[in-house]
């Protein structure tokens, strides 16, 4: 009882409404085949939205208004039949049908011009007197108003027997929302169209007409993007004696409206006026910024919708992303953002700012309340479209403070007023000065920090010393021991900027200390599940995985991860990071096919704008470092060539981006055999690394040991040798002499040694890395395989081949386990396995392992590969024991054959 009551109090309100329902009740079983719609467009602005069929007409909605169905055929009862003259016009085909009238499609039938129009006219067997009045107050009201954005009336009159009907200007668009969401509208767009609505309401109001039913359906937006105001069958007249020879069915005020675009006050049946307008106008502003109705009831009964529109507020204009997000229907919210060519963090956040306040203004309960016109409402618009302050506020505790003084005004108004002002003031004052003093502080502190660094480079401080960025980074570390500490999320953010570059400069045990403090602080400060900690777990263990911790930098990045998938919403370019950094993780781990789904995967989130390209061309080249540790060169190949195309677009010469993918690719030609493609290469990126980041950098080691390897290859012994030995004593200087690089830098002196014929010096090399892995990387890591089968090799060829072949098995199941039986380095890893074998003897169990070996080095590497080289002589070698030497050039020449025959 208490939700009618409101109504109870008005009897003579409350017996129009039920003479009203009545009324719409009768019209509702007239018009049960047809249905209320009336579109001024032809088929293509059907085609592009669901419509209700007469089976969505029920007693319980049989008073909306807004039931949208197309009519199938103008012939039937009721219909017109296509070729019927109707006044000058002859009629071509049905655009729509309401429960009192119908619409249809015409041309100029008297050749005096071409020109199209829409009809209306009143539906066959309703022509009484009221409904008849109706489209005569319809067409009074358009012969007031011309106005570009409003459909304009052409013509009049009555058929031969007595229908009237009104002839309209043609409208061949797309109801608003639908033509927002196909040509994919922004926020900024929808509003600055809306706008245009707005001139045409505020010009019918002008004109003393209030529309009554605005909503999308009623308003046509052209293939040129001109918005066109329809439909004005219910409109009302402010100034009755313009039409009161016309005025019986407005008199009776019947409620004839589309429910879910209505006013409270004309649910209630209350006067209408120009608000009503301007609430149908907040409704349709709420449509088309979010895709959602401003209010939860789900609106099947009539109960529902009074209680909703004229008790419950609306609802934020985020809630319909965030009841998406909570039934994780993703594919619906991603297709609500694209139709607003936006990402899902920023449409939340513009939903939250200035644009609310003005949509719940239009949407007040109260007439009054409102913006006074629709010509106000529009420049609020424009002033959030000009970034100023906005007239709307919203509804908050100053409002109801007002209503309690509005009360009692004549006994506390002087009081009141004064103690607000005084409160105000003093409010205002304290926070003003309260954030100055903060501001102050924070400046003076980062000054203060910033003018010592600064000092410290003055040469009368240096002492003529040239001050390097190494040097200007520890000074700033010693001063942040205790600097800052009453700027806590300043301290946080400096610690993690410094321990970066501390990183990128190849200096991790100074980054981890760094980073390790800015995860503390920020973990004080913001919580552990907040993003800001989360940033800061994706910079540590990234420093992390290039020390090689990889237990202790899982740990941190899968928490990152975690956080960034539940809290980063569409921040793409922040997941993409963090997955980067794991599934180098998984590289570095060996989990070579979790590492290349999270390439992937983090691929997928980006596209090739320049706001992603860094980090795209960051993940390209390590996904081609995995593509070529796994032995798939000509796929690595390929990858970083498409790196090195989207930098050279992008971001230009001299990136350290830059000179790490040309070594890269560089390493990978190398192996394919192509020297003459890889030299030059090299070259450029060790000078460029040089330039870039110094001469004791770690990229630089690494740089010169893959250099080192290509000219072994080369067959230049000497320029290897003194490479190879740079690269290890500069990574064991800059990593610590247990760094897994430092045993990969002695497994590839001892493989140059090899080759050199000098194998007890090369396998004292591959002990020494077998040590060095045994302290910081699994048994069963592919390093450990390398240095092993190195190893194998080097007994065998010092006359212990029952001991080598032992060393060569335990790396072949290294291999196996981690790249498969088909992959090429297995089938060289192989070959070695074959002559140890040979060696002992056991020829017939060597032959295949030979032949396997070869055939991969071949087709992997190319004929000229040193590694090729080298199991053909091992072939003839086998054969001319076995006293067949003629099989080794026939086997030789099958597989050359063979080769040449995959390459076409």
């Amino acid at each position: 009882m208490a939700r009618t009551g409101a109504f109870c109090n008005r009897p003579g309100v409350l017996a129009v409404r039920l003479a009203g329902k009545m009324l719409l009740l009768c019209s509702w079983f007239a018009a049960r085949r047809g249905s209320t719609r009336e579109v001024l467009s032809e088929g293509r602005s059907m085609s592009t939205r669901q419509v209700s069929t007469d089976a969505s007409v029920t007693p319980e909605n049989w008073w909306d208004g807004s039931i949208d169905s197309p009519e199938t055929a103008l012939d039937g009862p009721g219909g017109i039949a296509c070729g019927t003259l109707i006044g000058h016009y002859r009629v071509l085909s049905a655009l729509g049908a309401g429960g009192m009238g119908e619409v249809v499609l015409a041309e100029r039938a008297d050749e005096t011009f071409s020109q199209r129009v829409a009809i209306k006219l009143v539906r066959g067997g309703l022509v009484t007197r009221q409904v008849q009045s109706r489209l005569k107050v319809e067409r009074q009201i358009l012969a007031t108003l011309d106005h570009p954005n409003i459909a304009k009336l052409l013509d009049g009159g009555a058929t031969a027997n007595g229908t009237p009907y009104i002839v309209m200007e043609y409208i061949d668009g797309l109801p608003i929302d639908v033509y927002c969401d196909l040509h994919k509208l922004t926020l900024r767009e929808r509003l600055t169209l809306f706008r245009t609505i707005c001139l045409a309401v505020h010009y019918a109001h002008q004109n003393l007409v209030v529309h009554r039913d605005l909503k999308p359906s009623n308003i046509l937006v052209t293939p040129e993007g001109v918005p066109k105001l329809l439909d004005f069958g219910i409109a009302k007249v402010l100034d009755a004696r313009k039409v009161m020879h016309t005025m019986a069915v407005t008199q009776a005020d019947v409620r004839l409206m589309t429910p879910d675009h209505a006013s409270p006050e004309q649910i209630q049946g209350e006067p209408i006026t120009t608000s009503s307008d301007i609430y149908s106008l907040g409704v349709l502003l709420y449509e088309l910024l979010t895709g959602f109705r401003p209010y939860a009831a789900k609106m099947e009964r009539l109960s529902e919708m009074e209680r909703a529109i004229c008790e419950d507020p609306p609802l934020p204009l985020d809630y319909g992303l965030k009841e998406l997000r909570a039934s994780s229907d993703t594919q619906a919210l991603r297709e609500l953002c694209e139709n607003r060519s936006i990402g899902l963090a920023r449409l939340r956040r513009e939903l939250r700012g200035d644009i609310g306040n003005i949509v719940f203004t239009a949407l007040r309960k109260e007439p009054e309340r409102r913006y006074p016109s629709v010509e106000q409402f529009s420049t609020d618009i424009g002033r959030l479209l000009d970034e100023r302050p906005v007239m709307a506020r919203s509804d908050t505790w100053t409002y109801r403070l007002q209503m309690f003084v509005r009360r009692y005004k004549y006994g506390v108004a002087a009081a009141a007023t004064a103690l607000i002002a005084l409160i105000a003031f003093t409010v205002s004052t304290i926070i003003q000065n309260e954030r100055i003093a903060r501001e102050r502080a924070r400046a003076e502190q980062i000054s203060s920090f910033l003018v010592e660094l600064f000092e410290r480079a003055d040469p009368s401080q240096s002492r003529g010393s040239e001050i390097t960025v190494r040097e200007m980074l520890d000074m700033g570390a010693r001063r942040m021991e205790s600097g800052l500490t009453a700027q806590p999320e300043v301290r946080a953010n400096l610690l993690a900027t410094m321990g970066t570059v501390y990183g990128s400069l190849g200096l991790y045990d100074e980054a981890v200390a760094l980073l390790a403090s800015s995860l503390q602080s920020r973990m004080n400060l913001y919580g552990s599940d907040s993003l800001e900690a989360a940033d800061a777990m994706q910079r540590l263990g990234t420093v992390l995985v290039r020390r090689g911790e990889y237990a202790r930098a899982e740990a941190l990045l899968q928490q990152a991860l975690s956080i960034d998938r539940r809290r980063a919403g569409d921040d793409r370019l922040r997941i993409a990071a963090t997955l980067h950094e794991f599934a180098n993780l998984r590289r570095g781990e060996e989990k070579f096919k979790e590492a290349e789904q999270l390439f992937r995967e983090s691929l997928s989130l980006l596209d090739r704008s320049s706001a992603d390209a860094q980090l795209t061309i960051q993940i390209l080249n390590d996904y081609g470092l995995l593509l070529d540790y796994t032995g798939n060169q000509a796929a690595a190949e390929q990858t970083y060539r498409r790196a090195i195309d989207l930098s050279e677009r992008t971001l230009g010469p001299d990136q350290p981006d830059i000179a790490d993918i040309t070594h890269n690719l560089a390493d990978t030609l190398s192996k394919q055999g192509r020297i003459d493609a890889a030299g030059p290469l090299f070259i450029k990126s060790l000078a460029l690394y040089r330039k870039l980041l110094g001469s004791e950098h770690p990229f630089i080691a690494m740089a010169l040991a893959n250099y080192g390897r290509f000219l072994q290859q080369s067959g230049d012994f000497d320029a290897a040798d003194s490479t190879l030995r740079e690269a290890l004593h500069l990574n064991e200087k800059v990593r610590g002499p247990d760094h897994a690089l430092v045993g990969y830098d002695h497994g590839l002196l001892g493989y140059l040694l090899l080759e050199r014929n000098q194998p007890d010096a090369a396998a004292t090399e591959f002990r020494t890395a077998i040590g060095i892995y045994g302290k910081s990387l699994p048994a069963n890591h592919l390093y450990v395989g390398a240095a092993r089968s190195g190893l194998g090799r080097a007994l065998v060829d010092m006359g212990r081949a029952q001991e080598g072949e032992v060393e060569i098995r335990q790396a072949l199941d290294i291999f196996r386990s981690a790249l498969g039986g088909e992959n090429s380095m297995v089938g060289i890893v192989e070959a070695g396995l074959g002559r140890a074998i040979a060696q002992q003897g056991r020829l017939a169990e060597a032959e295949p392992l030979l032949r396997k070996g070869y055939v991969a080095a071949l087709q992997s590497r190319g004929v000229t590969d040193r590694s090729t080289s080298l199991i053909r002589k091992w072939i003839e070698e086998l054969y001319a024991a076995m006293g067949q030497p003629e099989g080794a050039s026939r086997f030789i020449a099958e597989a050359s054959h063979d080769k040449a025959a995959r390459s076409r």
